[in-house]
Order: structure tokens, then sequence, then C-alpha cells
């Protein structure tokens, strides 16, 4: 018998896709109105749960259950999304990592968020060269961590 697989959908908000990994992961059937996300946090590389974070999770009022508890899940590792898809970006108008999230999350079905990213200047391209920067996610990014390697051209 195969082992279920877990298809996550990266165009909905970071919360959707964590709980749909926290209730395959757990066998669990809990909903973004029965919670509350607190931090997250890196584990270890040795965790015996094999995963990467653990966020703490509450109970709201009216949920399924009662209590709080802390999960452990897997946040993406950013680089690992373009695949075969351009990384190369139009400066256009943008001075900003945060001006671009809009065209990095059309480009890469992505629902990034200024909250996901580590936001600093673009480099300014000469001629027609492409000139390469990092889209670093935040910390505390729910969803995502790691970096990835992107290029900027006028």
């Amino acid at each position: 018998m195969s082992t279920p697989s877990l298809v996550l959908d990266f165009t909905q908000p970071a919360a959707s896709v964590m709980l749909a990994q926290i209730n395959f992961d757990n066998g669990t059937t809990v909903t973004g109105d029965q919670i509350r996300f607190g931090q997250v946090a890196e584990l270890p590389d040795d965790d015996p749960s094999g995963k990467n974070t653990l966020v703490f999770v509450a109970a709201l009022q009216g949920a399924s259950f009662e209590g709080q508890e802390y999960f452990r899940y897997d946040r993406i590792d950013i680089s690992t999304v373009p695949g075969t898809r351009s990384t190369l970006f139009s400066r256009s108008q943008a001075l900003t990592v945060s001006d671009i999230v809009g065209m990095i999350n059309q480009r890469l079905s992505l629902n990034l968020t200024q909250a996901d990213i580590v936001d600093g200047d673009l480099p300014i391209p000469v001629a027609d060269q492409a000139v390469p920067f990092t889209l670093t996610m935040a910390p505390d990014s729910l969803l995502w961590r790691g970096s990835v390697a992107l290029s900027m051209a006028n």
C-alpha cells in the first residue's frame, strides 16, 4: 500500500499551507478558525522528529479541542522553488525587494508577503547586464526559510 502524499498550494496564505502540513503530519483536522499560531523556532538538524521548525499553537474559543501545543513541521527552503522558471526580474521602478514581491509571487506561483522576506535595496543593473541579488526569508516566516539567488535587469 502506498503512503499518501501531500500536495501544497503555495499560492494560498502561509498559515493555510502550514496548517495543511500540520494536519497531514499529525493526522489532525484543525481549521484556521480554531487556532492561533505563535512564533516559529528553528529546530536543530538532529531533532528526532526530522522536522526543521517548531510552532506554538493555541486553541481558540469554540475549537473542537482545548489547550495549547507545540507542533513540528517543515518550513520550505525557498531555494527549491524556482525549478526551471526564470529568476531574472525587471527592475522597472522598483527600489527594494519588497517592491517586487508581487512579480516574484506571479512568476513562481507563491503568496509571499512582506513579513516573509528580509527587505533590502535592489541592485542597480548596468546597461544590459543582469546583476544578482539574494531573496532572503525572514527568520520568523511561518512557511519559508533560507534564501534564493535571483537576478535584476533594466
